[in-house]
């Protein structure tokens, strides 16, 4: 079957070889750089470019290692991140940044990309850089510049055996680091008593304690859920709590989804207790107002990793990507839905055996299996259907 999968979609295993080895040689390139170039932070004070140019999820969870670098113990550090404009008002509401520069690099941006900030970022001297997500113009601007940096690129990570797992028809073999665990690690090996902190949960806000924020949105066709399936667990949990109430959340583009779910004939007996909120809750107050409530649920996105960093219990529903190295980290507490196919974590913006929408490994998950572990964390204990 995975030999005809070759055949039938050359362009797909093509971009699976590219991918894995353009991984693969970032990562021994940024080791060498290590090696020849290690980072060195001598004196009391210190210019630093933190480089995160990925999506949401990938700035929240390096948030805390921002602050664990800006609270470098015994230095006086000064931060200049290196941020796609997605993240810009997140970076700067987290405030551990003292300078934030845009960068919408073609390799990770969902906007409309622009040049290297090159005059933006000047002559700083920066004493070195800490490399997150970034890519080749940034590398070439670091070695132009004589820029030492620690990168977290050189971390194992499945990406370099997803061609292996493409053909063999079954999942990495190795048990690899979970994001956050190899920014742990960069502290250790590089900035040796920084430590990322630990965010306690929010009081809970009285009026929003019966309150369950579901995310429908997500950041392509791949991961999105039929509306008919929010739809059936929406029903589920009003109809397990007649005090609960439900908070749709998305961007603009999910109003028509939001819309759908609500007209919903299944959801006419729970008028009034569910509410449309896409569009209408920005990034940089989804944390605030998510602190308060009494769940999140949600695919794999960045609303769910700011939903675990403020302290609510989540569910996630993971697909593409494997909990082991993407999941939700917080001290909510988490339950994961995840189907653990064997071409999981993917990194594609299409699915080998679906030539649309969402792949296998999104649709294999059903409203029952989501509401029993919502259900759990709710403390009600499951009896959904499937």
């Amino acid at each position: 079957m995975s030999v005809r999968h070759i055949f039938q979609k050359p362009g797909f295993f093509a971009r699976t070889l590219l991918l894995s080895g353009a991984s693969a040689l970032q990562a021994g390139a940024h080791a060498l750089h290590e090696k020849a170039f290690p980072v060195r932070l001598d004196g009391p004070e210190a210019k630093v470019l933190f480089i995160q140019l990925g999506q949401i999820g990938d700035y929240v969870l390096s948030e805390p290692f921002l602050k664990a670098l800006k609270g470098y113990p015994g230095k006086s550090v000064r931060i200049t991140a290196l941020i796609d404009p997605v993240n810009y008002g997140l970076c700067k509401e987290g405030g551990a940044a003292d300078e934030v520069v845009l960068y919408g690099s073609r390799k990770y941006t969902r906007g409309k990309p622009s040049g290297f900030p090159s005059a933006s970022l000047g002559e700083r001297g920066f004493d070195c850089a800490v490399w997150l997500r970034g890519d080749l113009k940034v590398l070439l601007w670091l070695i132009r510049k004589r820029v030492r940096f620690a990168s977290v690129a050189k971390y194992p990570m499945p990406l370099r055996r997803a061609w292996a797992s493409f053909i063999s028809r079954r999942p990495p073999a190795n048990a690899y680091p979970h994001f956050t665990d190899c920014m742990e690690s960069l502290l250790e090996e590089h900035f040796p008593g920084a430590r990322m902190p630990v965010e306690e949960r929010p009081g809970a806000v009285r009026p929003f304690r019966k309150r369950v924020f579901i995310h429908i949105g997500s950041g392509n066709a791949l991961r999105r859920w039929p509306r008919e399936r929010f739809a059936s667990l929406c029903g589920m949990l009003l109809g397990s709590d007649r005090a609960l109430k439900i908070c749709l959340l998305g961007s603009k583009a999910d109003r028509g989804d939001a819309e759908a779910v609500l007209k919903d004939r299944t959801l006419l007996p729970y008028a009034g207790r569910i509410k449309d909120l896409s569009g209408r809750v920005g990034l940089e107050e989804l944390k605030r107002v998510l602190s308060g409530g009494a769940l999140f649920i949600g695919f794999d996105s960045g609303p769910m990793h700011i939903a675990a960093s403020s302290g609510v219990p989540v569910v996630a529903m993971m697909g593409p990507q494997s909990p082991s190295v993407f999941g939700p980290r917080g001290r909510g507490g988490a339950r994961v839905v995840y189907k653990a196919p064997f071409c999981s974590p993917c990194w594609q913006f299409s699915c080998i055996r679906n030539d649309g929408g969402a792949g296998e490994c999104v649709l294999d998950i059903t409203p029952g299996e989501v509401f029993r572990e919502a259900a759990m964390l709710l403390g009600k204990g499951g009896h959904g259907g499937s």
